[in-house]
């Protein structure tokens, strides 16, 4: 059963080669080794990173379906609001004031949907986003002009309360802008009319905007799947 051998009497110059060449096929063996164990841990490694990123992009293509189904739904709205408009626009004996009502809500209706084909566009590559430091009070007042060309005709005042000295925020100032201003259209659609407020302040080295309405609000059964 002996994989080599040799023949007496031993030959000393032939057992040192033999020797030298049995370490030298070992060392080889042990090289090989390593480089396969080194190999085996370079393909784990990126196999991970593989799923991870397999993983983020189901993540970014489910955002996107959502955002994509969300932007369909409000879109139906102000295109119903279009057709109605040119309908009555295009009546020979429809009053004169009728038709004034239904071309401001033509103009009301194209600036919505020009803002949710934005929303498209803006929401679609979540990847895309540029952070950067942004004042709380510029994302506040800046959601608050967008609501005014979701919500032309909610003519009362949103309470707006900045805590004073506030550090400004790391994000996408364009993203959050929107963001609130979607919560706060929101709020003014099933707040019932009651009052709104937007605040911001720290808490715990934290930096929170709270939006508050009097709506009917989520059922608590749903509060766990909110972002997920």
């Amino acid at each position: 059963g002996a994989d080599d051998f040799l023949n007496k009497p031993i030959d000393p110059l032939e057992l040192t080669a033999r020797v030298r060449s049995l370490i030298r096929t070992k060392q080889l063996y042990e090289e090989v080794e390593a480089s396969r164990h080194e190999l085996e841990i370079r393909v784990a490694q990126r196999t991970r990173e593989l799923q991870v990123a397999y993983q983020r992009l189901q993540e970014l293509d489910k955002v996107k379906s959502n955002i994509l189904a969300i932007v369909a739904h409000e879109l139906r709205t102000p295109l119903m609001r279009i057709q109605s408009g040119l309908w009555v626009l295009t009546q020979p004996d429809m009053a004169a004031d009728s038709k004034m009502q239904a071309q401001q809500t033509l103009e009301e209706s194209l600036a919505q949907l020009a803002f949710r084909i934005a929303d498209v566009d803006l929401f679609s590559d979540p990847s895309s986003m540029k952070i950067g430091a942004v004042a709380v009070a510029d994302l506040i007042y800046g959601a608050l002009e967008q609501v005014r060309v979701l919500q032309p005709r909610y003519v009362k005042d949103i309470a707006i309360d900045i805590e004073r000295d506030i550090p400004p925020a790391l994000v996408d100032a364009t993203v959050i802008t929107r963001a609130l201003a979607h919560i706060l259209d929101n709020a003014v659609k099933f707040g019932e009319d009651h009052p709104i407020a937007i605040r911001s302040f720290t808490r715990n080295d934290r930096l929170l905007i709270e939006v508050e309405d009097n709506g009917p609000g989520m059922p608590d059964s749903m509060m766990g799947t909110l972002f997920t």
